[in-house]
């Protein structure tokens, strides 16, 4: 029988008795362990990439109002009375597609190709600029994952007093483009959402005597 000390008399002599881990008890201890690192890794994962979704939706959900704002703004100073075709009959019923507008352009123009729809930060590789968003800026240090266009639904007519303007401002941060699921966004509006990283604002301009 082994006394208090954990000894254990063996022909009048104390052999001590050594007790410790198996190999067994190591591997899986070590299982464990590595289960639950790599499970904290992958929720740090997954919290890192939803953070950085929710920022970029935050952002592309203010340069959809941003494009709202121009529109109104060009609107209101009567840079939109008059017609163009090559962009849009602003003065009378038509719709118009795939237009943008930018604070450093202050106009409004049809972009002839999907990627001049992307915006870029107006600043060079030094970090000068004012960091405005702007389309056809030629850095690409700038470049930026999101991209906004303008749909112009008109009725009536500044000749009549009556005309309404419908503009909807659609912006995505896919790093892509206006593409698959979102490709037709203007008739199929409904595709325009955050589980397709796109988000949109709609105004209804009148015109006010």
């Amino acid at each position: 029988m082994p006394d208090k000390f954990g000894k254990t008399k063996k022909n009048r002599k104390y052999v001590l008795v050594q007790k410790g881990f198996s190999l067994i008890e190591v591997l899986f201890t070590m299982l464990v362990l590595s289960i639950g690192i790599t499970s904290v890794a992958a929720l740090m994962t997954a919290n890192i990439k939803n953070y950085a979704n929710s920022r970029d939706q935050i952002i592309a959900s203010m340069l959809a109002q941003e494009g709202i704002e121009l529109a109104r703004n060009l609107k209101d100073n009567g840079d939109l009375n008059d017609d163009n075709p090559n962009v849009c009959h602003f003065s009378r019923t038509d719709e118009c597609e795939s237009l943008i507008v930018d604070a450093i352009s202050s106009q409004i123009e049809r972009s002839p190709d999907k990627n001049e729809l992307r915006l870029y930060r107006n600043v060079d590789a030094d970090g000068n600029g004012n960091g405005l968003f702007a389309h056809l800026f030629p850095s690409s240090e700038a470049e930026t994952r999101f991209f906004r266009k303008l749909s112009f639904d008109i009725d009536g007519s500044v000749e009549d007093s009556d005309r309404i303007m419908t503009v909807t401002s659609f912006v995505t941060w896919n790093n892509k483009g206006f593409v698959e699921n979102i490709a037709d966004v203007e008739n199929n509006p409904d595709s325009c959402n955050t589980a397709n990283e796109c988000v949109s604002v709609v105004s209804v301009m009148l015109d006010l005597e």
